[in-house]
Formats: structure tokens, sequence, C-alpha cells
């Protein structure tokens, strides 16, 4: 009989200590007044092409710098019309977004480099900036 009370009280024992020991994730912070940080805007970087297969050519942008945002810039339209009013053809632009200039350096150059060693397409830089 006197182990029933004594695992009884070891059990409300832990209860308690975990209790106010907290955890992360279970609301804690919330209740103890401790707001979660808000998102923070961040610069994007972009790069956008479009391939044109009658002229074997894919157009480039330059890197594009954004003002700091929480949402992803959007370029492929803007770039299309782009396309269409410079060079008169009707590519479909993607565009690539980086969290770094160094990022988006490096993708526009991989991308360059896959057009012209696997597809064998020419390159043309417009330097367009959006």
């Amino acid at each position: 009989m006197r182990k029933l009370p004594l695992a009884i009280f070891g059990s409300a024992l832990l209860c308690a200590s975990q209790a106010l020991a907290g955890s992360m994730g279970n609301g804690a912070a919330q209740r103890n007044g401790i707001a979660p940080a808000p998102p923070v805007a961040k610069a994007h970087y972009s790069v956008c092409w479009g391939q044109w297969p009658r002229t074997s050519t894919a157009y480039f942008s330059a890197v594009i710098t954004s003002a700091p945002s929480l949402k992803n810039p959007s370029f492929e339209a803007a770039f299309r019309s782009y396309l269409h009013n410079t060079f008169a053809i009707g590519a479909a632009p993607q565009c690539f977004i980086a969290l770094s200039m160094d990022d988006a350096v490096a993708a526009k150059k991989k991308q360059e480099a896959s057009f012209v060693d696997l597809q064998k397409l020419k390159i043309v830089e417009t330097n367009w900036t959006g």
C-alpha cells in the first residue's frame, strides 16, 4: 500500500517539473509574452532568360536586384514583353530568384553554359534590368 502513494507523488513531481520547464513549439513563448520574430524583408536577385529555337538563340537579362520584400518578384511577363518588342520573338521566359548576388550570377553562368554546350544556342546579353 505504501508504494502507491509514493508512485503518485513521484509522478506528480515529474509532471510539475516538466510543466515549469516548458518546451519549444508548444506555445510556451506566446504564453510567456514573447512573440515570434516577424518575417524579415530581404533583397532578391533575379536572372531571366528566354530561348528562341528558330534562331538558335537564348536571350538573358542582367542580374536584377529587387528592393527588400517579403514576396518574390515576378519578371517573366515584363521580360516576355521586352523580348517581343525588342527582338520580335515570342519566347516564354523563365526567371531564377536567389537571395544573393553570387548565387544569381552563378545560376546565370550555369544556364548560359548549358544552352551553349548542350543545345548549341547563341547567347545574347540584353542587359535588361526590369
